[in-house]
């Protein structure tokens, strides 16, 4: 057994002394090969290279006028179906706007109504306030002139009350005296006597004269008790 094993590791290695020298003058001749590529295959291949870099470039510019293309194609369909309400993906976001449009609309209305209403209120305590104002300075100014005027009376009653004429029969009494000396001056026979100034001669009777004397005096005291309460 040992002698097997002997020699089947002298046969590897001699397989492997061989591959070694075939591996050897293989990369030798690829070597020489390269070596021998010329500039004719160089240019040759530099022009397939841009060939096929012009096609990809053509064929690219062509993909992107197309897609472009359907990106308008499908922008103004979408327009189109918005235009016209039948866009499914945008159906349930304009009824939610379109609903919000009416809440707010809504809540709109109903504010402007309070707000009317309050301002109608407003103006309706307003004038209510006027005019009970207007009634109250009314009330205060008629009972001013009545208590003005009712004081007025009864300073005039007091002073009616309080005037001191002479009586009916002081005046006739006083009278009387005068015609009795003026008669014994008229039986003594003497000459009249000359009155300078204003006078008043009366051809009335007695009685007459002592009213209208009594009528001048008690004008006189009214007069007076007027200008006392004016002032």
């Amino acid at each position: 057994m040992p002698t097997l094993s002997n020699e089947s590791e002298g046969e590897d290695m001699d397989y492997d002394d061989s591959d070694s020298e075939n591996y050897s003058s293989t990369s030798g001749d690829s070597d020489s090969d390269g070596s021998a590529l010329d500039a004719q295959e160089y240019r040759k291949r530099r022009n397939e290279l841009i060939d096929r870099l012009t096609s990809l470039e053509t064929q690219y510019a062509i993909l992107k006028e197309q897609l472009y293309t359907e990106k308008i194609h499908h922008t103004n369909a979408l327009l189109e179906r918005l235009q016209s309400g039948t866009a499914e993906e945008f159906k349930k976001p304009l009824e939610e706007l379109r609903q919000n449009m009416t809440n707010r609309i809504q809540v709109a209305g109903a504010l402007k109504n309070f707000r009317i209403e309050a301002i109608n209120n407003r103006h309706t305590a307003e004038k209510l306030a006027c005019e009970q104002n207007l009634q109250n300075d009314k009330s205060l100014l008629l009972a001013e002139l009545q208590e003005n005027i009712e004081m007025k009376m009864r300073k005039l009653e007091e002073a009616r009350n309080n005037a001191r004429f002479p009586s009916y029969e002081q005046l006739l009494k006083k009278n009387r005296k005068q015609m009795m000396k003026k008669r014994k001056i008229e039986g003594c026979r003497r000459k009249p006597v000359a009155v300078k100034g204003p006078y008043v001669v009366y051809q009335l009777d007695e009685e007459s004269i002592i009213e209208d004397w009594a009528t001048i005096k008690k004008s006189l005291q009214l007069k007076r008790c007027l200008q006392k309460g004016s002032r």
